[in-house]
């Protein structure tokens, strides 16, 4: 990633941090929530981000003893403006900043990893765990003494854990945590679902700060994974248990994409997170167009021409797009 969209990230994480802050303050009002949701609305990484600074919200059960020079200098700017406010108002506005700045730090200081669109990374956490990222994928780690957790904040990722019955190793991901124990799985997460494909091993799923971390791997919404199995989760369906080729769900850490006999709309859809030129279906009627076989992770082109000679279609390329079409028919 590079240093403009690290800027940007930083900015995104800080302004989604404010926000958490001031919806946790004295000064909450059906103003401030609506423009929570235009900015909510103005980019899909600000979701992202909202939703990730939530979670550090909730979970944060220390502050830290002291502030480096910069906040101070914020609050201070902040005592300046309300200074002629009434003492509650001036107290309530200073508690929300000072939190706000707590949370920021805390993201700021705990280790994130991410990539951008196309790109891909492995990364080996203290422990000896290690996990690769997929295409605009982002974690946040947070070790401590008696939990190992990881925040998969958007996209998927690969985890090859290093077993440590005494310190539990969670995945946290669009409120389910996964808890494995010395094993490798996959962990998907999209807009409205989150799936876990367990490789080796054995892992639950349940929902977010359940009893299973301590221990307790029972209840009708845990999930016990046998190897080969994935848990698909969506958030206005009942889970789905079913066994895919793991030899798919996994090829993208070869720089592969393998479909087999999938609707050309998914087909689509895959191919999209890996590049910034999209494909795109010029009519309905083509989404139930079934495709198969292994291509490069990003070819586009490639992929665009083999499904247009297969089924005789038309490609358009408008550079940041590619157009798949019926073919055009000239009268005799």
């Amino acid at each position: 990633m590079n240093v403009q969209l690290k800027e940007s990230s930083r900015r995104i994480r800080a302004e989604a941090a404010s926000w958490v802050t001031r919806l946790h303050g004295p000064d909450r009002d059906t103003e401030m929530e609506s423009g929570l949701k235009r900015w909510l609305a103005q980019d899909a990484a600000h979701a992202r981000a909202f939703e990730l600074a939530t979670e550090v919200w909730q979970e944060t059960s220390e502050l830290p003893g002291s502030l480096p020079s910069a906040p101070l200098a914020a609050v201070r700017e902040e005592s300046r403006r309300f200074r002629r406010k009434p003492w509650r108002a001036v107290a309530a506005t200073l508690s929300a900043v000072v939190l706000g700045l707590f949370a920021y730090l805390h993201l700021s200081a705990t280790p994130t990893y991410s990539t951008g669109i196309g790109e891909q990374r492995t990364v080996t956490l203290p422990d000896g765990s290690r996990v690769e990222l997929n295409t605009h994928s982002e974690i946040v780690v947070k070790y401590n003494e008696r939990m190992r957790r990881v925040i998969l904040s958007g996209g998927e990722a690969y985890f090859d854990v290093a077993g440590n019955k005494d310190r539990p190793f969670v995945v946290v991901a669009g409120g389910r945590e996964v808890i494995a124990l010395g094993t490798v799985f996959l962990v998907r997460r999209e807009v409205d679902e989150v799936a876990v494909t367990l490789l080796e091993g054995r892992v639950a799923v349940a929902p977010g700060s359940s009893d299973t971390r301590r221990g307790k791997l029972t209840g009708a919404d845990v999930h016990v994974l046998h190897v080969g199995q994935r848990l698909r989760i969506g958030e206005k369906s009942l889970p789905v248990v079913d066994t895919p080729s793991l030899d798919t769900v996994t090829s993208w850490r070869r720089g592969q994409l393998v479909f087999d006999d999938t609707p050309l709309t998914d087909a689509a859809k895959e191919f999209n997170r890996y590049s910034e030129v999209h494909v795109e279906l010029g009519s309905g009627d083509l989404a139930n167009i079934r495709v198969g076989g292994t291509f490069r992770v990003g070819d586009v082109s490639s992929f665009a021409r083999a499904v247009a000679d297969a089924h005789e279609l038309e490609v358009i390329d408008r550079g940041r797009q590619v157009l798949l079409m019926r073919a055009r028919t000239t009268a005799p």
